[in-house]
């Protein structure tokens, strides 16, 4: 059974989140690099809630 999450439409926001810590991690990008990415990825999100 998988548990329902409340993030509704920030969910892929925070799955990139996710993955760009990851990313960090690995040392394949910066930490600047990915809360760029997080934050155009919400800023899209926001977009298409309206």
């Amino acid at each position: 059974m998988y548990l329902v999450n409340n993030w509704g439409v920030a969910g892929p926001a925070f799955s990139d989140l996710g993955k760009g810590i990851q990313e960090i991690i690995a040392g394949t990008k910066t930490p600047r690099q990915v809360l760029e990415a997080v934050d155009k990825k919400a800023v899209e999100l926001l977009e298409k809630s309206k």
